[in-house]
Formats: C-alpha cells, sequence, structure tokens
C-alpha cells in the first residue's frame, strides 16, 4: 500500500518537474525572442524573469526529492562499506535517523516561513510578497521547499524497513534498468 503511495508521488512528482521545466524554459525563451523589440517600446514578457525563477526552485527543490527518492543523492558511504553487515546496518540506521532530523528541522523551518509569507500577504491586502506585475503571492515558490521536504520525509520514513545492505544499494539497480 505504502509503496503504491510512493510510485503515484513520483508520477506526479516527475509530472510536476516536467511542466516546471518546461514553463521556465518557455518563460526565458520568451523573454530572449521580446528582447531585440525591448527598444521599441516593448517591455517584455510581464513577470516572465518571476515566474522562471520561481519555476527554477521548484524545478531545483523536486529534483533533489526526485534524486532522494531513486537514491542517488551524494552518499559518503565509504565507512559504510568497510564495516561487516551487522555494523553497516547500525551505521546505515543512524544515518537514517539523522537524515530525517535534519529534514524535520528544515521542514519546520521552510513551513514557518511559507507561513509568515503568505499571512502577511493576506494581512496586506494581497500586496506584500508579490510578484512585480502579476499580483501572485511569493509563498508559492516558497511553497517548493516544505512540499520536496516533504515527500523526502515521507521516503525516509518508508525507506527505514529496507535497512539491509542489499537492499539500500539498488541504485545500482536503477542504472541497469536505464
Amino acid at each position: 500500500m505504502i509503496k503504491t503511495i510512493d510510485i503515484w508521488l513520483a508520477k506526479f512528482e516527475k509530472s510536476l518537474l516536467v511542466f516546471f521545466v518546461t514553463a521556465m524554459c518557455l518563460l526565458v525563451m520568451s523573454e530572449v525572442l521580446v528582447r531585440p523589440f525591448a527598444s521599441s517600446g516593448i517591455a517584455g514578457v510581464p513577470g516572465a524573469q518571476k515566474l522562471a525563477l520561481g519555476a527554477l526552485v521548484w524545478s531545483a527543490f523536486l529534483g533533489a526529492s526526485n534524486a532522494f527518492r531513486e537514491r542517488r543523492h551524494i552518499v559518503l558511504d565509504f565507512i559504510v562499506r568497510k564495516q561487516n553487515e551487522d555494523e553497516a546496518k547500525r551505521l546505515r540506521t543512524l544515518g537514517a535517523g539523522l537524515t530525517f532530523a535534519v529534514l524535520l528541522g528544515l521542514l519546520f523551518l521552510s513551513f514557518q516561513q511559507f507561513w509568515l509569507e503568505l499571512s502577511e500577504w493576506w494581512e496586506s491586502d494581497y500586496i506584500m510578497h508579490t510578484m512585480e506585475g502579476l499580483g501572485l503571492p511569493m509563498a508559492w515558490v516558497s511553497a517548493a521547499i516544505p512540499f520536496s521536504l516533504s515527500l523526502m520525509l515521507f521516503r525516509v520514513v518508508l525507506y527505514a524497513g529496507e535497512a539491509s545492505v542489499g537492499e539500500l544499494d539498488n541504485a545500482q539497480e536503477l542504472e541497469g534498468e536505464r
């Protein structure tokens, strides 16, 4: 059941990633195409730079979450590989616990920032923390961080049961599938 949820989340996450990368490319390309006409009075696509920056933030965090899911993130495992199986299992469990604690702390801080931006936007009659010329709240960009950290935290809990040495080294299996 939980694996099925993870598979659906991964599909949703990859769809969002494709959307944001495509949007970012189209927005930047539109700015480049409009730039030669800027001297003739056309100022460019309103808010394209800010939207492209927001799409970049979403793409970066969704990409990091996807790398975390596929276990392609940076791992310093040279110490673990030199240990026997029981010690390696304990070190991996310790690493997962530390990862969980760091992700939980970052999630708390990022959610606070998101909520602060959103509440200030509401209280200022939708003026503060908006994108220039668009009226969109900057909180939509900040939402990328707690969203992707939540996915990573979910995966730490999900993969905690897979702490055996053979199951954690599936990055090589994934590489073989590509």
